[in-house]
């Protein structure tokens, strides 16, 4: 499998996080795959790079009335192979020049609603809405990225309603992973 088949392997796999999911399930499937490729990747390198990227992390815990602008922080890693997502800060820093998948998932509590925004540097490069009850929407965004950069999620500058929520019944979450 080369790694636009792993790219749209793992587009597909994170869309599934729009549908119901109960005590986690969602967060062992997502860890799954970036493993999955993560050894697909070793066995089909062909030399031209050593170094693999990616990150998977969630919020530990609900964030009741966020606000508008609010970095988000997902604070419990799983993943971080190559050590450029930063858990105090919220950030993933490009470790180097090239093109990558960024996935963001968002849960919120019943009959309430928030945006969401995947920001690189101080460009929004996507954007989710979610209204309803106990629902989550995913963004997923390819982008170029240039090392240093700073990719991070963030809460729209309109403040949303009620709180973000992420526990054992679906996570709020943040991943990416160097495509080539």
């Amino acid at each position: 499998m080369n790694t636009l088949h792993s790219a749209v392997f793992v587009t597909l796999v994170f869309a599934c996080a729009n549908f119901p999911v109960t005590y986690g399930k969602l967060v062992s499937i997502q860890e799954d795959v970036l493993r999955a490729l993560l050894v697909m990747n070793r066995s089909c390198d062909t030399g031209a790079s050593s170094s693999h990227y990616a990150f998977y992390a969630y919020l530990s815990h609900d964030l009741p009335e966020p606000g508008g602008n609010r970095h988000l922080i997902y604070d419990t890693v799983k993943t971080n192979i190559g050590d450029a997502y930063n858990n105090i800060t919220g950030t993933f820093t490009v470790p180097r020049n090239g093109i990558y998948s960024f996935t963001w998932s968002t849960r919120v509590q019943c009959s309430k609603a928030h945006t969401t925004e995947l920001v690189l540097n101080t460009r929004v490069l996507g954007s989710t809405y979610i209204w309803c009850g106990y629902n989550t929407v995913t963004g997923h965004v390819v982008t170029y990225a240039s090392q240093g950069e700073a990719v991070f999620v963030r809460t729209h500058s309109s403040p949303g309603k009620g709180a973000i929520k992420s526990n054992n019944s679906g996570r709020s979450a943040f991943s990416g992973f160097l495509i080539g």
